[in-house]
């Protein structure tokens, strides 16, 4: 490579991002996914890497919850599980280093306003002075996780 080349080079990569793309519970709100991570390997430096953190359709909460679900709303555009996220990251050139189902630690009182209960028992329960509801737990909410790279 001459130094014209390297010159060159450095001007474009000096526009990408060195630093990794993250973007939290967004992704299934995107109308355009391929538009978007088209944009996202444009911008990311090569061997860059992009986490993404969103909902999973196929985990053992939405199965559970059907409809009910807190996931199903209109403001989805789209739903994803590993395998269909895993599709459309490589669809768009991306390397997928890892996919994985993240636990949430969160209060029993946050854990049954998720739940399908009466609106009620929610405030109820939402209300309470007791410290049994303010106990953390952990669980597999229903999320998604997924680290892909840019290829070199």
């Amino acid at each position: 490579m001459n130094s014209r080349q390297k010159k060159r080079r450095s001007k474009s990569d000096s526009k990408r991002f060195g630093f990794p793309i993250f973007f939290f519970q967004t992704f299934d709100h995107i109308s355009d996914p391929n538009g978007f991570l088209e944009e996202c390997y444009k911008i990311l430096k090569k061997g860059g890497y992009i986490l993404s953190f969103n909902h999973d359709i196929k985990s053992f909460t939405s199965r559970l919850f059907g409809e009910k679900s807190p996931i199903i709303d209109i403001e989805h555009t789209f739903f994803y599980s590993p395998s269909t996220i895993k599709k459309i990251f490589e669809k768009n050139k991306f390397d997928v280093t890892e996919i994985k189902s993240p636990t949430s630690i969160i209060s029993l009182k946050h854990f049954f306003w998720l739940l399908p209960l009466p609106k009620n028992l929610k405030q109820k329960i939402i209300n309470s002075k007791s410290s049994f509801f303010k106990k953390n737990i952990k669980l597999k909410l229903g999320n998604l996780c997924i680290l892909a790279q840019k290829k070199y």
